[in-house]
């Protein structure tokens, strides 16, 4: 988004929190909006707007710890498992059938489940992966031969913006088009990588 938002000629300051309570603070006024929703459903009203152009899709795979015991990974919406993901994120918490442990972060998601103290963590793929190399336990990991969730990302906004909505917009569709939304997110997702793996850097639980 930092790009999209350079060729309007604008700079954003970017701040870590879950996407409920961003979302909440841009209908209050605190904050100008959220970099991107994976569930927009239920939560919009008259003082928050999604930009239309979708930024991309987020694909939810789910991960057990296959020394403890087996799961049946096409069982984990019916609230039979103990099911933990990453604190914030709308889109999975608004499941209302899953048994969900909320983490404060994946590293912490996945101790948990080594543990015993969760049965299932949620995330994505590489990411997730990534942080189990940096904790020594990819190797114990079972992982869903597909997503198990999938959702639509969208950026939100308070609705005072709305000309800004109208000038991203077409920005984004272009981005698209033209294979750099995905080949930001690649980037992204290389540099999570070499944090995770860099004892400096790594993602403390």
């Amino acid at each position: 988004m930092r790009e999209a938002y350079e060729q309007i000629g604008v700079s954003i300051n970017i701040e870590e929190m879950p996407g409920a309570r961003a979302i909440y603070l841009a209908g209050k006024g605190e904050v100008d909006g959220y970099v991107c929703a994976s569930d927009t459903t239920g939560i919009l009203d008259s003082s928050v707007m999604i930009v239309p152009e979708r930024i991309s899709t987020w694909d939810v795979y789910a991960f057990a710890d296959k020394r403890i015991k087996a799961i049946d990974l096409g069982k984990i919406s019916d609230g039979t498992y103990r099911v933990s993901h990453q604190r914030g994120s709308i889109g999975i918490e608004k499941n209302k059938k899953m048994n969900l442990h909320p983490a404060n972060n994946t590293a912490s998601g996945l101790l948990q489940l080594t543990h015993d103290r969760t049965d299932v963590f949620l995330g994505d793929r590489e990411i997730v992966l990534a942080e189990a190399t940096g904790l020594g336990i990819a190797d114990s990991l079972l992982v869903s031969d597909k997503p198990v969730l999938s959702f639509e990302l969208y950026h939100v906004l308070a609705v005072k913006y709305r000309p800004v909505v109208e000038s991203l917009n077409p920005i984004l569709k272009k981005m698209k088009a033209t294979g750099r939304i995905d080949k930001i997110k690649l980037e992204v997702e290389n540099d999570f990588k070499a944090r995770a793996l860099n004892p400096a850097t790594a993602f403390m639980p």
